[in-house]
């Protein structure tokens, strides 16, 4: 039986499986980094001060690019489609929605907005990818895509979240899709689809319906990106709670959450020797090395590091926005302040990272983990509502099963169902 884009989405929101592997790598390899944090926390900013490497051939041309993407926005009333949120799953829902229905009527709503001049406010998450470039090849510009064919290796991307949103929105800008301030003008539209992050609906979570366990699925394989297996016992059982419309896995009672400190822009060459010197020699730091799949003389690395909760709330206030790790140490605040593994781990970079080419400390995050089902939803009496990305499940980034399995299934989705005007 043929079904519309919007049955298909529905129906495959009932697979946990694909959200299970982030929760399953968590208790494989970070429960000792399981926290309750709910410290009130200054906002972040991810946008870098200076260009945080020497950019050339194709990254340069890309920059050159982004700098000429108009960020222009526009106020537009009564769209058939608001897609709440201007981030890379919100723009490529967009794309393939303008595929499927050429004359759609489709507005992307941010809140991201300089209304002085009328603009959003340029991209700033420099994290690199792991996305394979046919999940977006089929709505992206020509131009685009033969700058990426060079840049990343074995027909992925490579390149960081930044610079696939600006191409994102160049594809979008020559479509003529609207980018408006996000207003109550959204309640007038046919259909909302819900790409903020979880942000848009507040879910309600007094009253639990259900609990459940799910067996730890223990991998046979050795990680090559520097994490130990947890051998401990009272973590083989995932605790899942059910508030009805938000599942969330558990441990000991608590929502599963772990924070992360990202350091950007290594080497992907001290990568073995890091990984040695973290678990060998030092008892295991909670690590996670992972290189990019860019062309060698433009690739990068970013670590992944788990945090004790009280090593979180020593310098969660100190990094506000992207820093040079040579400039943080020269803060005797933030030296005194970080524990003796994480003065051990920056000290042993120090020594190794070349002053032009030095690593940043990034904003810390907790990953807090949620999945969202999918229903046949109206809100605010007769919109339809729909919720995709990070709305409907958070990945784990040490997985790598968020941005990635979003974009594949809108790409899944738009490939297989049946479109009629009728389906709006």
């Amino acid at each position: 039986m043929n079904q519309t884009w919007q049955d298909i989405l529905i129906d495959q929101s009932r697979n946990i499986s694909i959200p299970f592997q982030g929760w399953n790598y968590a208790y494989n390899y970070d429960t000792k980094y399981f926290s309750n944090i709910n410290k009130k926390r200054y906002k972040k900013n991810y946008e870098y001060q200076s260009e945080p490497k020497y950019l050339k051939n194709e990254l340069l041309e890309l920059e050159t690019l982004n700098q000429n993407t108009s960020l222009n926005i526009t106020r537009k009333n009564n769209p058939k489609i608001a897609i709440i949120g201007c981030g890379p799953i919100g723009m490529a829902a967009s794309l393939w929605l303008r595929k499927a229905y050429p004359n759609l009527d489709i507005s992307i709503y941010e809140k991201r907005i300089n209304l002085k001049n009328n603009k959003m406010k340029p991209f700033t998450r420099r994290w690199l990818t792991f996305l394979k470039l046919d999940l977006l090849e089929p709505i992206l510009d020509h131009k685009d895509i033969l700058i990426l064919r060079k840049i990343g290796l074995k027909n992925y991307l490579g390149v960081d979240i930044r610079n696939l949103e600006y191409i994102l929105l160049r594809a979008i800008n020559k479509k003529g899709i609207n980018i408006c301030p996000l207003t109550k003008d959204i309640l007038q539209a046919k259909m909302i689809i819900d790409a903020s992050g979880g942000k848009f609906i507040r879910h309600t979570q007094s009253e639990i319906k259900e609990k459940f366990f799910i067996n730890r699925v223990i991998p046979k394989n050795i990680n090559n990106y520097g994490q130990k297996l947890s051998k401990n016992k009272k973590f083989n059982q995932i605790e899942i709670v059910n508030y009805g419309s938000i599942i969330k896995p558990f441990y000991n009672g608590l929502p599963l959450q772990i924070p992360y400190l990202k350091i950007n822009y290594l080497p992907p060459k001290i990568k073995q020797d890091f990984i040695y010197f973290s678990n060998k020699l030092n008892n295991d730091y909670g690590i996670y090395y992972w290189d990019g799949v860019m062309r060698d003389d433009l690739n990068h690395s970013l670590l992944f590091l788990s945090l004790f909760q009280d090593e979180f709330n020593s310098i969660d206030d100190q990094i506000n926005s992207p820093i040079r790790l040579d400039q943080a140490w020269n803060n005797d605040r933030f030296k005194s302040n970080i524990s003796d593994r994480l003065y051990t781990i920056f000290e042993w970079l120090l020594s190794k990272l070349e002053k032009e080419k030095m690593c940043y400390l990034e904003p810390l995050f907790l990953w807090e983990p949620f999945f969202c089902l999918r229903k046949k939803m109206y809100i605010n009496g007769d919109i339809k509502y729909l919720n995709i990305g990070d709305s409907h499940y958070i990945g784990n980034p040490k997985v790598g099963n968020g941005l990635s399995n979003h974009l594949q299934e809108l790409k899944n989705v738009f490939s297989e169902a049946t479109f009629s005007d009728i389906d709006i």
